[in-house]
């Protein structure tokens, strides 16, 4: 993931006044603005930088400047993932700024990107009716604070000396939207129940199985239910019957929160639909998970395909965001027709913010 350069070209005059921001799409500990100032007299102007859009903050001033190109650069430490020029005064009304670019960089690539490939499936959205994209179905109750998690099958098979799932790991984010995970064994159609607290959970999948993985063995043999503890529905990994059982291994939850210390950015998305049955597929993201007594900051739509049939890709030509630490991401969908079978899979980049 390399750097990025933005370059934006402005028209008409100001004698003030703040041009961008610009994403730079990456968290940088240096970053630099260069202007093109062709009026007649000097102006006063800064960069300023901000992670996310939160806490602006001054990276470099110049009080006064001649004419032609000019360049400032951070002299501010931390990361940050947009930029912004404003120009403070200028001695004459005219073209203050013509063109401008800013830049981030560290010398090498993003910091510590990573690409996390998330899938979920509803395959019964009601008829005009809304249901996030999950394979339990119905609106997920988001968690309002950390909890241990709960495990049961609905074959015996799964267990700790079975022939199916024999352990289980889930992946989250613990009450300080730190990055956990825990392992837990199955215990057949009993509950096993784990020790780490989680105040969400992204994926959990089949850890360790009783036979040599195929097509049909090697998995897990019942729908394996993911609880909290006092009962809320996580997620299931499930089967797939017809004329054989398959393990899926794997829960299909369309859904992230973006971990502490962490900025995201969606790099693309593909949405399946059944041919015969449109839907309206939404993306919504909601900001300060962690914020869980009033005022909460409200869910608000990122992305939103109506009436679609068959499939759907959106590749941006740059990542849609930034979301910062402690934003929930999440696909919801109503049906127009009776059982409507509905798909997301999507990337998101994350980097150290």
């Amino acid at each position: 993931m390399p750097n990025r350069v933005r370059t934006i070209t402005n028209s008409g005059s100001s004698s003030t006044g703040t041009f961008g921001p610009k994403d730079l799409y990456g968290a940088y500990s240096a970053v630099r603005a260069n202007i093109n100032h062709p009026s007649t007299k000097p102006i006063a102007w800064k960069l300023q930088g901000s992670l996310a859009g939160v806490a602006w903050q001054d990276l470099n001033y110049a009080a006064t400047t001649s004419t032609g190109a000019q360049a400032l650069s951070s002299t501010v430490a931390g990361r940050f993932s947009q930029v912004r020029v404003v120009v403070t005064g200028n001695d004459t009304t005219g073209d203050v700024v013509t063109t401008w670019a800013v830049a981030g960089g560290d010398g090498t690539n993003r910091a510590n990107g990573l690409t996390v490939h998330k899938f979920g499936r509803n395959p019964e959205v009601g008829n005009n009716t809304w249901e996030d994209v999950w394979t339990r179905g119905g609106v997920y109750a988001w968690p309002t604070a950390a909890q241990t998690v709960h495990i049961v099958s609905n074959s015996a098979d799964d267990a700790a000396a079975g022939t199916g799932a024999r352990s289980v790991t889930i992946e989250g984010l613990d009450a300080n939207l730190r990055e956990v995970s825990e392992t837990i064994a199955t215990n057949g159609t009993s509950t096993s129940t784990g020790t780490q607290v989680f105040f969400r959970v992204n994926r959990a999948y089949v850890a360790a199985a009783g036979e040599y993985g195929t097509l049909t063995a090697g998995g897990n043999k019942g729908t394996i239910d993911i609880n909290t503890s006092t009962g809320g529905a996580v997620a299931e990994i499930r089967i797939s019957t017809g004329s054989g059982t398959v393990g899926l291994g794997q829960t299909e939850v369309g859904r992230y929160t973006v971990p502490a210390r962490k900025v995201a950015y969606i790099a693309s998305m593909h949405i399946s639909v059944d041919a015969s049955k449109p839907a309206r597929v939404v993306m919504f993201q909601r900001r300060d998970a962690g914020t869980v007594a009033a005022p909460f900051t409200s869910p608000r739509i990122i992305l939103d395909f109506d009436a679609v049939q068959g499939a759907e890709d959106l590749l941006p030509v740059e990542p849609i965001g930034p979301f910062p630490a402690g934003t929930d991401l999440w696909f919801a969908a109503k049906g127009d027709g009776n059982a409507t079978e509905v798909s997301v899979d999507f990337e998101v980049e994350t980097i150290d913010g």
